[in-house]
């Protein structure tokens, strides 16, 4: 990739949310936005901790993620349909030709229904998911699964809130010819537990995660920090976050024996060997714009 190429995609990453957000704008009389937010996006950059300090080491990494409402209050039961897509994509920028090192693509098809409090809302969401890196070799990594999601948040004062979710998944992958369950139970989790809080100026918010997973390292952890910058508009934010575990670069993950794919494209996956986690730690800008998904 030549530098003006570099720099146009990356221009083209920080331009993407603003038109999101210029799509979720209404003032109630025109039509539905075609297109909304679904998880957050952001971009961040950063490094691995405990490793030298080096272009394989280091990266930038971005998540955009929309959907398209296909249905309202579906029967008047207030149960509303949706498409959605989100890539989750590591980029290797600081290496000369600027490859990119791996990508999650994540089709689906969501449902939900919103049940408002007097101090707040919760939400039950639930649907399928498609995860896949787009080979078709013996290095192709996929999985399809169920899910459901169960949110509760507080309003505690002016912007102040308290956020809670659970999550539980079940599905089937493969890994090159490999059909298995590890990759939910051993990598990416069959369960999630988050939590985030978030000031009543509307500026700071602090949350965690965890994947609980059946390997020697028993979960993957996220924990988030950000400072937003326009709180009238509820983005950008500068954002610090630290993951430790398997599901964000899978393939340096799952060990393989043998040092060479063998003739007929099977990759010998070893079942009882998973590969170290990683230790990441990254900054940059989220942008958050009302998202029905974590």
């Amino acid at each position: 990739m030549t530098n003006i190429a570099k720099i146009l995609f990356t221009l083209f990453l920080l331009a993407a949310p603003y038109g999101l957000r210029a799509q979720e704008a209404t003032d109630g009389r025109g039509p539905a936005p075609v297109i909304r937010s679904l998880r957050p996006i952001y971009y961040t950059t950063g490094a691995q901790l405990g490793a030298p300090l080096s272009g394989n080491t280091a990266d930038m990494k971005f998540q955009i993620s929309f959907r398209t409402d296909l249905a309202q209050n579906i029967g008047g039961s207030g149960i509303n349909l949706a498409l959605g897509y989100t890539q989750i994509s590591l980029w290797s920028f600081y290496i000369r030709s600027y490859p990119f090192y791996d990508h999650t693509f994540i089709p689906g098809l969501y449902a939900w229904k919103q049940f408002y409090r007097t101090d707040g809302y919760h939400s039950l969401l639930w649907g399928f998911e498609h995860r896949s890196n787009g080979r078709d070799d013996a290095y192709s990594r996929s999985i399809n699964y169920l899910f459901c999601t169960w949110f509760r948040q507080w309003n505690l004062r002016d912007k102040e809130s308290l956020t809670l979710s659970a999550a539980a998944r079940f599905g089937v992958g493969c890994y090159g010819d490999v059909y298995t369950f590890d990759i939910l139970t051993k990598y990416l989790g069959i369960a999630r537990l988050r939590a985030a809080y978030r000031t009543c100026d509307g500026r700071w918010e602090f949350a965690g995660e965890v994947l609980p997973l059946l390997n020697k390292s028993l979960a993957n952890v996220t924990a988030d920090v950000a400072w937003c910058i326009a709180p009238k508009l509820g983005y950008p934010s500068l954002f610090v976050q630290y993951h430790y575990g398997y599901d964000e670069a899978f393939r340096d993950c799952v060990t393989v024996t043998g040092a060479t794919i063998n003739p007929d494209g099977y990759v010998p996956y070893d079942r009882t060997a998973p590969a170290p986690a990683r230790h990441m730690l990254r900054f940059g800008l989220l942008f958050s714009p009302g998202n029905v998904l974590r």
